[in-house]
C-alpha cells in the first residue's frame, strides 16, 4: 500500500451535532487524539454517505461532486477507500503520514501533527486509496510532533 494521503479543505458547519454525527459514523471512536475514519468499498456506499454530510456539515455540492468524481465505480473496481476528518486549530498545521498497519481486515493510520502558527479553522477531508476490498474497518490517530525548544 502507497503512503498516500489526499488532502481536501472545504468549509463546514461544526458543532456539538456534527461532532456526534460523525463519531456515529466513524469505524472507531472520535477521542484522545483519533479523528473520523471509515472504509468504503462501492461508490454508491460513498456517494449516500456524501450525501448525508452535505446535510449535516452544509457541505456544498462542488466539493461532493468532486469527491463522487474523483472516487467512481471506476475507481472501487480495483480498490477501496478510507475517507478521515480532521478539524484543524489552525490551517496551517501539517499532517504527515507515519505509519499504516492492517490486521484482520482493520487498517490503522497513524499521522503526525505539525502545529502552524495561524490561527484560522481548517476542515480537512482526507482520502486514503486501499488495494483491497478485504479491509472493513479503520481508526486514524494523530500524534503532535514533538519538537525541543
Amino acid at each position: 500500500m502507497e503512503n498516500t494521503l489526499s488532502i481536501i479543505r472545504t468549509h463546514v458547519s461544526f458543532g456539538e451535532t456534527q461532532y456526534a454525527f460523525l463519531n456515529a459514523c466513524s469505524d472507531h471512536p472520535i477521542q484522545d487524539g483519533f479523528i473520523f475514519s471509515k472504509v468504503f468499498t462501492s461508490d454508491s456506499s460513498l456517494t449516500a454517505f456524501l450525501q448525508t454530510m452535505k446535510n449535516t456539515l452544509s457541505l456544498s455540492e462542488t466539493f461532493v461532486e468532486e469527491v463522487t468524481r474523483k472516487y467512481s465505480s471506476d475507481f472501487f473496481a480495483q480498490q477501496s477507500l478510507v475517507l478521515l476528518f480532521s478539524d484543524e486549530r489552525s490551517g496551517s498545521n501539517r499532517l504527515t503520514l507515519r505509519q499504516v498497519d492492517v490486521t484482520d481486515g482493520r487498517i490503522h493510520l497513524e499521522m503526525e501533527r505539525e502545529r502552524g502558527l495561524t490561527m484560522d479553522m481548517a476542515y480537512l477531508f482526507l482520502f486514503y486509496p486501499l488495494n483491497s476490498h478485504a479491509i472493513h474497518s479503520s481508526s486514524a490517530h494523530i500524534a503532535d510532533k514533538q519538537t525541543l525548544y
